[in-house]
This record gives C-alpha cells, sequence and structure tokens, in this order.
C-alpha cells in the first residue's frame, strides 16, 4: 500500500523534501560517505542566519554601551514575551516613563530597535545538507567559517530549494542509537547476535506488549493518550500499529476516527467501504476508515481513475486547502468517475468525502516507518528487558533530567539496578546477571576522560584490590580527593568491603600514601631487585578507621546527589505503611488513569524534593516549581506565591513531604511519555502526616507483663512526644473465654505526637503489643 509516487512523480513541481533519521553517534559517518561519493565540492552543509532576539538584542546592546546589566535586565522584564521592541515602546507604559525618566534606558531602547530583528550571526544548520551534480560553487555563493575547515551555502534552506537543488536532512535520532546499544549489550550479555532488521513482524510477545498498553520506553507509544488508544484498539498486527501512529494526532481523535477504527475491527460496528465494494482493497486493512493520505490517491485512482501522479497532485491541493486547484480538479474527478459508472451526485460526495479526509490524512510511508521502529523497540523490550532498559539509560545518560525519569520508571519495571562498581563498572550502563549496573560515566562530576583512564588502570593490571590501590595505580589527575568523593558517594567502592564513611575517612591517608609514593618513584629510590619502594607502606598497612556508617537518610541523600538515583533504598520505603493507611496515592497510577481524572480533582501524594526552581511573578512575589520524586516515579508541583511563604523553608531536598493539589496531566517534549504537574495548596512534611489526621493513639499492653518500671518508661516515652492525639492505654489479659480488656484514657497532659519517633519508641518497651491508629 506505500506509493512511490507519493515521494516522487512527473507532475510535482520542486525536489521532495528528504528527512533520513539516523543513529546519533554515526551522523559525521554519513556526512563523510557523502562528501566521499558525490565530491567535497559538491557537498555543503546549510546555513542558518540567527537574528537578534528583542530580549538578547538588550543585553547586546548593554554590554557595547557599557550599560550595567542589572539596568539592562530590568528594561528587558518591561517587554512581555514575544513583543517587538518597537511594539512595546507604543504598548508598554512602565516601559516609556523609564525611557523618559532614563537616559542610558533611552538610548539602549532606540539602539535596540534598529537592530530588532535583524541578522546577528550566522550557524550550520543542524541536519540540512545539499548535493550538487557539479561544484557548488558554479551555481550557489559559499561560506566558510573562519574558525572552521567547513563549508556552507551563502543560501538558507528555502532559497536552496527554491534553486531545485537537492537538500537533506539528516536527524540524528536517540532511538536507532539506543537500538544499537541494547543489541550490543545483548550479544555481550548472552552471547546471542540479534539481526534487529530480520525479527519476525508477528511475534505474539511483541504484539502483547501493544496491546496491553506496556510501552514505557518504546518510541512513539509512550504517551497516556496512545497508551490508551492502544488499549481500545488492541493490535494484534504490524499493519494495527501502523494505523495507531497515523491515528493518534488531534484531527483524527476528535473526529471519531479511532473510535469507529476499533469498533469495525472488533466487530461492533459494520465494515463499509464509503459505498463503493471496489473500494474493498484499498480501505480494507484499515476496517474501511481512510486514515492514509495514500489511500485518498488510491481512491482517485480507482474510481476516477487518476494517475498516481495526479493523484498526488490532487492530495496536495486538499491537504493546503488551495480552492482553486481543487475546483480544478473536482471536475476532472467527477468526469473520470462518471466515465466509470458512479453517477455524478455520488462522484461530486465522494469527492468532499476526501476533503475532508485530507484534513486527517497522514503519510503512510512516515508513519509505517515509525512504527517499524517502535516494533523493534517493543519486540527487544519484550525478548531481552533488562538489555532494553540499560541501553535506554545509557543514551540519557548526559541528560539528567531525562535520565532522572528513567531511573525513576525502572523501579515500576522489577529490574534491580546496582550501584557503580569501581572494577565492574564499564562507562556506560551494562547488564550483570539480569540487573542492570551503573555506569561509570553516569556518576555526576567523573568525566569521560577519567572514565576512560580508569578502565584503562583496570585493564592494565585486573580488578583493583583498594581504595589505596586505586590511587597508586590510576593517573595522577584521576587520583583526586573530588573523585574519590564522588566514587565513594556513588558506591563504586563498596566492592572492598568497608563502608562508604570509613573509605571517606582515609581519603587523606590515601592521598598522602599515593603522594609518597611517587615522589619515591620519581627520585629513584628503589630496592636492588626494582620493586616495591623503600619506605613506603603496602596498601593493606592503612587500617581501617573505627567510625560510624552513615545513617541511611545521610547516605540516600549524597548517593542521590552523584546519581541523579536512589540506588539502595528510598527515603519514602519507610513510610510504606503510612502512605497506604491515608491513602496517599503513586504518581505511576496518575499517570495510567489519567483519563479518568476530573478537572479540578484533588490527590494527595508523597515524594522527595529532587529540583527546585524559584520564581519571581509579575507582583514580584516569591513561588516556586519543585521537582518530587516518589516510588514510581517523578512529578512536578507548582507552589504559588501565598503557600510558598508557609512553606519555604520545607522544601529542602531529600525531606519526604505530604503534598496535597489538583492534578494537571500532559504530554512531554516529542510525544515521548507523560508529565504531570501538581498545582499544590497543602505541603507539610510527611513526618507530621498522622499529626495531621489521627485523633487518638490506643496502646495495647498484655497486662501479665505490666509493672511500675514499664508504666515509668511508657511515662517517660509519651511525655517526650508531646502533641494533640489523645492517648488510651489497653490492659489486656487472655481469659478462657477471650480477651478480657481495660481501657484507661489518659489525662489531657498526656496527649501525645504520633510521630515515627514515638511509634519506634515504644516497641522498645516490653509490655507493648501494638498501636491502634485512629
Amino acid at each position: 500500500g506505500l506509493l512511490f509516487e507519493r515521494f516522487l512523480n512527473p507532475e510535482r513541481i520542486g525536489m521532495p523534501d528528504i528527512d533520513i533519521d539516523l543513529c546519533q553517534e554515526r551522523r559525521e559517518e554519513v556526512f563523510s560517505y557523502l562528501r566521499d561519493k558525490y565530491g567535497e565540492q559538491n557537498v555543503a552543509q546549510i546555513i542558518v542566519f540567527h537574528k537578534f532576539k528583542t530580549d538578547s538584542v538588550i543585553l547586546d546592546m548593554a554590554r557595547v554601551l557599557s550599560i550595567p546589566s542589572q539596568k539592562a535586565t530590568l528594561v528587558k522584564s518591561l517587554i512581555p514575551p514575544g513583543m517587538k521592541l518597537d511594539d512595546a515602546i507604543e504598548l508598554v507604559p512602565g516601559l516609556q516613563a523609564s525611557m523618559r525618566e532614563d537616559a542610558q534606558v533611552a538610548q539602549l531602547v532606540d539602539m535596540g530597535r534598529r537592530l530588532d530583528g535583524l541578522t546577528r550571526h550566522v550557524g550550520k544548520h543542524a541536519c540540512g545538507v545539499v548535493i550538487s551534480p557539479k561544484p557548488l560553487s558554479e551555481i550557489i555563493p559559499l561560506y566558510k567559517a573562519s574558525d572552521k575547515n567547513e563549508i556552507m551555502t551563502q543560501f538558507h534552506m528555502e532559497s536552496i530549494g527554491e534553486l531545485g537543488l537537492l537538500k537533506m536532512d539528516l536527524l540524528g535520532l536517540k532511538t536507532l542509537t539506543m537500538i544499537a546499544r541494547c543489541v550490543a549489550l545483548i550479544e555481550e550479555s548472552r552471547g546471542i547476535k540479534v539481526n534487529i532488521s530480520q525479527i519476525p513482524l508477528d511475534d505474539k510477545d511483541t504484539l502483547a506488549l501493544f496491546a496491553s498498553a506496556d510501552t514505557m520506553g518504546v518510541f512513539q507509544f509512550e504517551s497516556t493518550s496512545m497508551r490508551s488508544l492502544l488499549k481500545e484498539i488492541k493490535p494484534d498486527c504490524f499493519e494495527d500499529l501502523v494505523a495507531c501512529n497515523a491515528l493518534h494526532r488531534p484531527g483524527p481523535m476528535k473526529s471519531g476516527m479511532v473510535e469507529d477504527y476499533a469498533k469495525r475491527k472488533h466487530r461492533r460496528q459494520k465494515i463499509d467501504y464509503l459505498g463503493f465494494d471496489q473500494l474493498k482493497d484499498v480501505l480494507a486493512e484499515t476496517n474501511g476508515v481512510v486514515v492514509y493520505q495514500e489511500q485518498a490517491m488510491l481512491i482517485s485512482n480507482v474510481i476516477a481513475g487518476f494517475t498516481y501522479g495526479q493523484a498526488d497532485v490532487l492530495r496536495r491541493a486538499m491537504g493546503k486547502k488551495k480552492m482553486k486547484e481543487m475546483e480544478s480538479m473536482r471536475k476532472k474527478f467527477v468526469s473520470g468517475a462518471v466515465e466509470r459508472g458512479t453517477n455524478e451526485r455520488r462522484a461530486n460526495k465522494l469527492f468532499d468525502l476526501l476533503a475532508g479526509f485530507a484534513e486527517y490524512g497522514f503519510n503512510k510511508s512516515h508513519s509505517t516507518a515509525y512504527a517499524y521502529l517502535a516494533y523493534q523497540c517493543a519486540y527487544l523490550k519484550a525478548h531481552y528487558l533488562p538489555e532494553f532498559v540499560a541501553a535506554i539509560l545509557s543514551i540519557n545518560r548526559g541528560d539528567y533530567a531525562s535520565l532522572r525519569s528513567k531511573l525513576a520508571e525502572c523501579r515500576g519495571l522489577g529490574i534491580r539496578l546496582l550501584p557503580p562498581d569501581i572494577n565492574r563498572s564499564k562507562a556506560d550502563f551494562s547488564v550483570l546477571e539480569g540487573s542492570i549496573l551503573f555506569g561509570l560515566s553516569a556518576i555526576k562530576g567523573i568525566g569521560q576522560g577519567i572514565v576512560s583512564e580508569i578502565i584503562a588502570a583496570r585493564d592494565e593490571a585486573g580488578p583493583f584490590k583498594s581504595m589505596v590501590d586505586f590511587c597508586k595505580r590510576a593517573p595522577q589527575g584521576v587520583a583526586k580527593r573530588n573523585v574519590l568523593e564522588r566514587l565513594i558517594q556513588a558506591g563504586a567502592f563498596d566492592c572492598f568491603g568497608l563502608s562508604r564513611a570509613q573509605h571517606t575517612e582515609m581519603i587523606d591517608a590515601a592521598l598522602n600514601l599515593t603522594a609518597a609514593s611517587r615522589e619515591e618513584q620519581e627520585s629513584g629510590q628503589q630496592t636492588l631487585f626494582g620493586g616495591m619502594q623503600v619506605g613506603t607502606k603496602d596498601a593493606s598497612e592503612i587500617s581501617a578507621p573505627d567510625v560510624p556508617d552513615w545513617d541511611i537518610d545521610e547516605l540516600l541523600a549524597k548517593e542521590h546527589q552523584v546519581l541523579e538515583a536512589y540506588l539502595s533504598g528510598h527515603p519514602l520505603e519507610k513510610y510504606a505503611s503510612l502512605l497506604k493507611k491515608f491513602t496517599v496515592r503513586p504518581i505511576a497510577e496518575i499517570i495510567e488513569n489519567a483519563g479518568t481524572i476530573k478537572p479540578g480533582e484533588r490527590v494527595r501524594l508523597a515524594g522527595v524534593v529532587i529540583e527546585k526552581a524559584i520564581k519571581t511573578t509579575r507582583n514580584k512575589e516569591r513561588m516556586a516549581i519543585v521537582l518530587v520524586e516518589d516510588l514510581t516515579g517523578l512529578f512536578r508541583v507548582v507552589i504559588f506565591p501565598a503557600l510558598y511563604r508557609q512553606i519555604a523553608g520545607r522544601l529542602s531536598e531529600s525531606v519526604p513531604l505530604s503534598i496535597t493539589g489538583t492534578v494537571k496531566v500532559g504530554t512531554s517534549e516529542n510525544d515521548q511519555g507523560d508529565t504531570v504537574e501538581i498545582f499544590a495548596d497543602e505541603i507539610f512534611p510527611l513526618d507530621m502526616l498522622r499529626e495531621q489526621f489521627l485523633k487518638e493513639i490506643r496502646v495495647r499492653l498484655a497486662s501479665r507483663l505490666v509493672n511500675q518500671e514499664q508504666l515509668r518508661l511508657l511515662r517517660d516515652v509519651v511525655r517526650s512526644y508531646p502533641g494533640q492525639c489523645t492517648l488510651f492505654i489497653h490492659l489486656e489479659q487472655l481469659e478462657s473465654n477471650g480477651i478480657d480488656s481495660v481501657i484507661i484514657q489518659a489525662g489531657e497532659e498526656y496527649r501525645v505526637s504520633p510521630s515515627e519517633g514515638f511509634l519506634e519508641r515504644l516497641k522498645g518497651i516490653g509490655p507493648v503489643i501494638d498501636t491502634i491508629e485512629i
């Protein structure tokens, strides 16, 4: 069902648009290939003209005129986003007043107005390349950057096309890089060579994954709206995936096409072919629904006898609503249809239907290519999940916002994520016995150069035996305090059997020992046998310091600081029963059920702040936007000024919070997954959740174990945690006919705070059976 004429045909004026997606890491190979194939003189990348924008021209001119940056920033803040300076001068009273009162501001704005919108500098188009059958210098002017040996066109992209030259966009696509990484990881970890271009297109596990909408990480199929569409259509063949890709756009989703497709597929609605039996071959694969532009072209061919070239001209006229051209084509369409046995009324009606579908029709070739890429991702996920996830993490390791999101999703997949290991980790994420091993280059502050030197030292002389051995063998630029601290906090030295606190305490001794060893080497002090340096202690002679390990909260905070992930636990884990008791919803559940969330619906979530941005409103009030992580994912919380004034001091990172507010679910850039925003109206530390909602605490005691000492101990614990909850003591005794219980209500002076600390202290009192929270 793919038509070459959709791409190129004799009736088409001008070259086709050619966009080619490539592995991000191999784009330069393709550029080199084109230059070798067609000649250096015949291939060039395309120039881009960067223009002065209103906000940047103010700052640029301030630097030139030596106007203080604070004043320039103030002027910039007076101009509404997107407004040109000429318009701002006429429409913004504040700017007008500043220009009247300050000659510098008037000069700055006047000079900026003259430059606003003019070319500031040139650059290279990110992916555009032009190819010519003869040297480009004979056709167009060329440009060479003064600091680089790169040749670019002096004409921009649109002008190149108008001249009739072949231009192509060579786009780097992360998904292709991820697939290549995944295939390499599978061979490395399992010894299986997967030929990803030869996988069967009817694999049951892969299609089941799509039908169940388990498509997190699958190209183009991650978003909530797409997963809802998958649940409705329940694809069971590759052709359904192509259709899903084409239908997942605002027009088709609002027009009812998705519902028609799903009902007809599952035989809940009769299939018809626009009233023309001869269109069955054209529309059968989409259950009688016109989904693709190519189908509209085929219909005009079957019904009206259009050539594929004429059909493509009709498609473009309909798609761009060229009314004169459409009327001309209508006459030809109706005439051709009548000649082939269709009456004029039906022919006109069909033409009108096609014109309506043109608004929603999608390029089937494009949809097929992307569906195939999505199918490859899903196949790898269905059969090689650890390698698939490791590959996704690896391609996102330099983008901490994306990495953070993907790491949070990992928790929901049930795959164990291991901390980096100085002796086993590679530069990127890898797979170890079914678990994912953190890559060394994903540790913040440990650059690729340092990682390469670490791996080279390890490959040369085998695994490191201790942190001191690491310091001795690693190059001098690697064995530094800041590098060691980050490796320790990430858990990379845990394999040596000492705690992270002990390793931190040993840093100075290890570095001093390494420095002494290097000095002796440089001075040539060696034994007769040329081995151990004289006076140098062996690594084993540094004894491990006797220091307490970090508590779990400190360990997790430092771990997250360098990894953007909690691997040794999670700050919310100890609150699991509390979250369940007070119906605190996980973010993954909210995303999964986004379609059922009503506008303005309030929810309660819990999480840890991992990123915070303080903003200033137009009224000069402070507010905050914070990124919060729970056990299942990430969500963004918007805190408006009134609430921010109350809780600003509580927004420290790693402190578990209870957050209540209204929820808004949206789709992220490129439609890859979803974003969730909570407009908060109440925030407090999670430790206070019990205090906010509990009215009573009932402590059950085994009366046979109670004595004066135990009661005194209970009284002291209660007095240590004063609060608002009424305390009841249940003295219980096992009788032959059941449990006999005496209930005592403690006085007002024994009202208690039901904190985690209080409940933990109660567990240490012998007669306490348990506590009941009401």
